[in-house]
């Protein structure tokens, strides 16, 4: 089986289907929300609690409203043909009435109507259960924390005295705090009032139902009842303010059109009292002065007729009338009516005026009947004058001329009397129709639940925005996440194959094989690696033994996932270092024609994985019968060194500088006699002596590793991090190839790669790199299959 061709094309192929540049993929989205399913849980958790407290805490605000129309006729006192004609709506006209709806003065009105500056539920809504039991337990707080006036007198002197004094005034603080605040300023009744109009101004909202002429009042308020209360006494006002203004422009019209009949009335007279004059001239026995006096008593006549003509139709058109007060004028009618009608003026209350009404209906029979004799005698004396007229009249061959201007005169004196008279009468009739502008379309009825967003509505929106947020926070996360996920990731910073994976060692199922239907026999160490030579030379077996060491590993000493090749060689962790192994010799052998035999481990950060992968992958060698030397070369870490060997005395720099003639090099190693392994510790961690600077040279450690490598099969080295040190680019003329280890979800993949590319090691002698603490099963949730 070739390695390197299988974990190049696996790399490749992981590679490509993670591809960030590629199109959206809607199962990658779905396994970036599945790896991020706490966050996603977590924000939506937190959003529906949210959405919970919202619902118990806000204030409940309940919305009623009413539709008002703005078609019905209007009054126009001025017009010959009709009284009635029909206003034209247009846009700002309709704008204009949306403001008059919410202006303060019919705000203040209904204010004043519903006494609203006085009702508590129209400044703040009453407290629900929670609300309550949210008061109490700050109220119980506050009781609880306040301290007694005995605490403050038998306070204690010194040190004990000031911080008991602190407390206490810490806890006297925090109870005033938990009370509740009284108001500070009390309001004069004007400012509540104005206070009360603005928040109903804020309260209240009018809009136009699309393009046509009925508008939408809208009340809110912190009842169901207040606010259809509201929204009523609002339309109800805004058309009771325009009835007025209707009844004012009538009242204003019959006023100046009773001053200006009362002007023709008498025009008129003196119009037909001239004319009639004029007719009766010529005779040369009458006398001017008698002359004169049948004039003036044809004027009166005539001004009589006219006045109680008025009289006898206005007292007409009350009786038809519902309201006969404000019909009649006082000045025409009996002094009983006249005391009434100023009752009446004086009063806004519709029951009074309703009564009085009723009072003056019963004295209109009797006021006709007078208006009526009071007519027919000014008939009767207006004949007798003109009778009386008629019979002086002997010769007009003088005043012809003016007979005809003053008959002219009086015609159109008469003409414009009577239409007045006629529109007067219209105008004083239609003062007493309840006509107007606008129209109430229904009655605001009490909703039957509160406006805005109810419990349930508030639960699922918080839970929507709950999952949004979370998804997209866990998008942002993953994006933001530069840690190695895949193997493509890693293949890329290393710029070689991924070898395999290296499985949690604390993880269950590592330790065992994947095909869980297989038995395999258990497999152990039959005999020992190393033994005294002395003890079996006579046997004659010493030619296949290793002479014993002075220094043994203690097996008690060295921890178990550092052995795992030689106690579990059928895990998955043995079978990725296995790999190594191959890829190791496939990757040597075909350019040298030989094996190699130096190797290294390298990392970006200092870390246990490489040391223990390190340390398994020397076991592996040296339990196949390869004589195995294992070198701890982390110079500031020392993991090897400190893990299994932090009793020993010497070092690598020790064998560096052997120049004593007592020294032995099989004094510096440790040998583990389970596999035969050999152990070059970095230095003597129990001296406290400085490492010479010329340890450090790279020419010194070069020739060391190539001595070493001739008395030794294989060489493991454990490199310190490429973070640190320099010292696997100035090894590699000596090193056959390098391995690189990652830890998952932990090295960052920018930062490897940045170290790789400017450590110096060449290219063609990285082996490839290993990704450790993670398995095929945790991984497939964040590779793209095909």
């Amino acid at each position: 089986m070739n390695i390197d061709r299988l974990t190049i094309n696996d790399s490749a192929a992981a590679h490509q289907g993670y591809d960030r540049s590629s199109s959206f993929d809607f199962r990658t989205a779905f396994r970036v929300l599945k790896r991020r399913s706490r966050t996603v849980i977590a924000v939506t958790v937190a959003c529906l609690g949210l959405g919970v407290g919202a619902a118990l805490i806000a204030d409940k605000s309940y919305e009623s409203g009413t539709s008002v129309l703005l078609e019905a006729p209007a009054l126009n006192p001025f017009g010959r043909e009709q009284v009635y004609s029909g206003p034209k709506f247009d846009n700002v006209t309709i704008e204009s009435q949306m403001q008059v709806i919410r202006s303060p003065l019919l705000l203040s009105q209904v204010v004043e109507t519903l006494d609203l500056e006085d009702r508590p539920l129209f400044w703040a809504p009453e407290p629900g259960r929670f609300g309550t039991r949210v008061e109490e337990l700050k109220s119980n707080l506050a009781e609880a924390l306040r301290p007694p006036a005995s605490a403050r007198r038998g306070a204690p002197d010194g040190v004990l005295g000031t911080l008991s004094a602190f407390g206490l005034q810490m806890r006297s603080m925090l109870a005033e705090r938990l009370e509740p605040a009284d108001d500070a300023v009390e309001l004069s009744d004007a400012e509540r009032f104005r206070n009360a109009v603005e928040k109903l101004r804020d309260d209240v909202s009018v809009s136009r139902n699309g393009v046509t002429s009925v508008l939408a009042i809208k009340a809110s308020a912190n009842s169901p009842e207040l606010a259809a209360e509201i929204a009523n006494e609002v339309a109800q006002a805004y058309v009771m303010q325009r009835y007025d203004m209707r009844r004012a422009s009538a009242t204003t019209a019959a006023g100046w059109f009773e001053t200006r009949m009362e002007e023709l009335s008498q025009q008129a007279a003196a119009a037909e009292g001239e004319l009639s004059a004029a007719s009766g001239l010529g005779n040369a026995d009458t006398g001017a002065a008698r002359s004169a006096g049948t004039a003036a008593a044809m004027r009166d006549a005539i001004s009589a007729r006219l006045e109680a003509q008025a009289r006898f139709d206005q007292t007409m058109l009350a009786t038809r009338s519902n309201n006969p007060l404000g019909v009649l004028p006082a000045s025409s009618a009996s002094p009983a009516f006249a005391e009434l009608s100023k009752a009446y003026s004086t009063t806004t209350d519709p029951d009074e005026r309703a009564d009085m009404n009723q009072q003056a209906k019963a004295l209109l029979p009797g006021l006709l009947a007078t208006a009526q004799t009071s007519l027919d005698e000014a008939i009767a004396a207006e004949k007798a004058a003109r009778d009386q007229m008629d019979a002086s009249a002997v010769a007009r061959s003088e005043a012809q001329s003016d007979i005809g201007r003053l008959e002219s005169e009086a015609r159109i004196y008469r003409e414009m009397y009577e239409t007045y008279t006629t529109t007067y009468l219209r105008t004083k009739e239609q003062q007493t129709f309840p006509v107007v502008d606008a129209t109430v379309l229904g009655v605001a009825q009490p909703p039957e639940a509160a406006s805005g967003r109810s419990g349930s509505q508030l639960l699922f929106i918080s839970g929507l925005l709950g999952l949004t947020l979370g998804s997209g926070l866990a998008f942002l996360r993953e994006s933001a996440d530069a840690t190695l996920r895949t193997r493509a990731a890693l293949s890329r910073a290393v710029g070689g194959p991924v070898l395999g994976l290296l499985p949690p060692l604390d993880e269950p199922g590592t330790l065992g094989t994947a095909a869980k239907p297989l038995t395999l026999p258990e497999i152990s160490i039959l005999r020992p690696r190393v033994d005294d030579l002395t003890a079996l030379a006579a046997e004659g077996d010493a030619a296949n033994l290793v002479p014993l060491p002075k220094h043994r590993l203690e097996l008690e000493t060295i921890p178990g996932q550092m052995s795992m090749t030689l106690t579990h060689p059928l895990s998955r962790y043995s079978d990725t270092v296995r790999r190594i192994r191959v890829a190791f010799d496939n990757h040597f052998s075909p350019r040298h024609a030989k094996r190699g035999s130096v190797i290294g481990f390298l990392s970006d950060e200092g870390t246990s994985t490489r040391s223990t992968l390190a340390m398994n992958y020397a076991e592996m060698i040296a339990v196949g019968g390869k004589k195995t030397l294992l070198i701890d070369f982390d110079w500031l870490e020392a993991f090897l060194s400190r893990a299994i060997t932090p009793q020993a005395g010497l070092g690598m720099t020790d064998l560096l500088y052997s120049m004593s003639p007592n020294f032995e090099p099989d004094d510096v190693y440790w040998v583990d006699e389970r596999s035969g392994l050999n152990f070059l510790p970095n230095r003597a961690l129990s001296r406290s002596e400085p490492v010479d600077p010329a340890t450090f040279d790279t020419a010194m450690l070069t020739r060391l590793v190539a001595m070493l490598s001739q008395r030794f099969d294989q060489i493991v080295i454990d490199f310190p991090s490429l973070a640190d040190t320099v010292d696997a680019a100035g090894l590699s003329s000596v090193v056959d190839g390098f391995v690189c280890a990652a830890d998952w979800g932990l090295s960052n993949r920018k930062t490897l790669a940045r170290h790789m590319a400017t450590s110096g090691i060449p290219s063609d002698k990285v082996i490839g790199a290993v990704l450790a603490g993670v398995t095929e099963e945790r991984l497939a949730q964040y590779e793209a299959t095909a």
